[in-house]
């Protein structure tokens, strides 16, 4: 079954510049004298796909928007029907051999060709020249389901060796967090691990420690409190997001009237137009006929109908399309979303957390955004990043709510701006507000620390946003104040996810 029954094989014995650390290549782990030999050959066939695993996790840090829909291979590995099935069971795509024999002087033959310009598209040319050899392998989900937590213990252990290495030959204590594990009750857990050199005294030998401290309970109980967060959140913007659904409905229900209304009366001009046209056909036509045509029109006033029914139209149209655009928003926000990082749009963020967030803001400030199109995305947790760009909004808006009253005769103004700062994507969130005094500056990201009144703060929204930021996605959040003249908070996630 997968697993091997918990025996692990880190590739390769030569040849290869992984696994990270090469003094572990053919190393065996988690063997017991309850293994066969058959474990033996399956953990070799695993260990290999592990790393491919491995690989394809690189390359998607380093391209967040890679799309892996089908392997394709040649070789003598790709004649097992039972290592392709493997392989496509831990990488969840379909595994398709392919006829040919050799590889190395097609590949070589491809890349020349490239070079000299015989084709422009290599992809397109290496599909071309090559054929299906039957029907590729399919990953079955019991089995991928089966390999994923296999794929991120093996992941986390060749980053711990590679951390390890890196610890040993500069001499320096480094960190990873969060790091995957299988607890012993079997269930899923999350360590966060150090690595710290040490040289002994006899001999001047040198080694290092490795320390683990085992986050399950504090992440849930993060978790939990993110949640609990969003949902007051969520509560919190309830009242305003029915408003504004409430308004364009009004204006769509009126118009809808209207319209019953206008065709109504518009049915009775044609049956007079119908009239006139059959007494024009039959020759009885009299200018009695076309007098009553004509009052007809003046009754339902057919100038008027006519100039408002597109308006109508256009206005409902209008407010529909503002309705979905609210929906749509408030659905993203609200996605509980997954534990695994993915490619965010922080612009699309951006433009969503304002619309869900519009009654809060509309009565004290002007909005205006100034964001990068050519920003690229970042990897990270999407719901989580809204949560941190709505807690700086709130905040902003009521800072502004401070300064200028709850329905001011002059706005105040929140700016967001997004951009690429080297390799970092930097969203700045600036208000017209109070500002932050001297004295609190310090304890501004402090868990429960706020100065709101009782029941209308609770402290955890700027302390969630640095965990999120800083701990979850190693990232800054900083801000830049002047007490009278407003806060702007900078938010930075780093471009490639690293």
């Amino acid at each position: 079954p997968p697993g091997a029954e918990g025996l692990f094989f880190s590739p390769h014995l030569g040849g290869r510049i992984c696994p990270a650390a090469p003094a572990m290549r053919g190393a065996w782990v988690g063997f017991s004298w309850g293994h066969t030999r058959a474990h033996f050959f399956r953990a070799v066939l695993e260990g290999i796909a592990f790393e491919y695993a491995y690989y394809l996790e690189i390359l998607r840090e380093l391209i967040p928007a890679l799309s892996l829909t089908e392997a394709r291979v040649i070789g003598g590995g790709a004649k097992s029907a039972v290592w392709n099935q493997i392989k496509a069971d831990v990488l969840n795509v379909p595994y398709q051999r392919l006829n040919r024999s050799e590889f190395a002087t097609w590949g070589a033959a491809l890349i020349a060709g490239r070079a000299v310009g015989l084709f422009d598209d290599l992809a397109e040319t290496a599909v071309a020249t090559t054929e299906p050899a039957g029907e590729p392998a399919l990953p079955r989900a019991e089995a991928v389901q089966a390999y994923r937590p296999l794929v991120e213990q093996y992941i986390g252990w060749q980053r711990i060796l590679a951390e390890v290495e890196r610890c040993c030959k500069e001499h320096q204590t480094v960190s990873l967090k969060e790091l995957r594990y299988q607890r012993p009750d079997g269930r899923e857990g999350f360590l966060n691990v150090t690595i710290s050199p040490y040289l002994l005294q006899n001999g001047g030998k040198s080694g290092f420690l490795v320390a683990a401290e085992e986050v399950t309970e504090h992440k849930i109980l993060q978790h939990q409190l993110m949640q609990a967060q969003k949902l007051e959140s969520i509560g919190q913007l309830a009242a305003g997001i029915a408003h504004e659904i409430n308004t364009p409905t009004q204006f769509i229900g009126d118009n809808t009237r209207f319209l019953r209304e206008a065709f109504a009366s518009l049915l009775g001009v044609i049956e007079q137009y119908r009239r006139l046209k059959q007494a024009v056909r039959s020759g009885q036509a009299t200018p009695q006929l076309l007098e009553s045509v004509e009052e007809k029109e003046s009754e339902v006033d057919l100038d008027y109908v006519t100039q408002e029914i597109p308006l109508a139209i256009q206005q409902s149209l209008e407010g529909i399309e503002r309705v979905a655009n609210i929906v749509q928003a408030m659905r993203a926000f609200s996605h509980p979303g997954g534990q695994e990082k993915t490619a965010v749009d922080l612009n699309k963020a951006v433009e969503t957390t304002v619309t869900v967030a519009r009654n809060e803001w509309k009565y004290v400030a002007d909005m205006e955004l100034d964001l990068d199109s050519t920003l690229p995305h970042v990897q990270g947790l999407p719901n989580e990043i809204n949560q941190v760009i709505l807690n700086i909004l709130l905040n902003a808006a009521h800072a502004i709510r401070d300064v200028v009253g709850a329905r001011p005769e002059r706005k105040g103004k929140i700016t967001i701006r997004t951009q690429r700062n080297n390799g970092w994507a930097e969203i700045r969130i600036s208000d017209t507000g109070t500002g932050i005094p001297a004295a609190i500056r310090h304890r501004i990201f402090d868990p429960f620390f706020t100065t709101k009144e009782v029941g209308k703060g609770t402290g955890q929204g700027l302390a969630i946003a640095h965990n999120v930021i800083v701990e979850k996605h190693g990232g800054s959040i900083t801000f830049e104040t002047e007490e009278g003249r407003g806060t702007t908070f900078i938010v930075r996630l780093p471009v490639d996810g690293s």
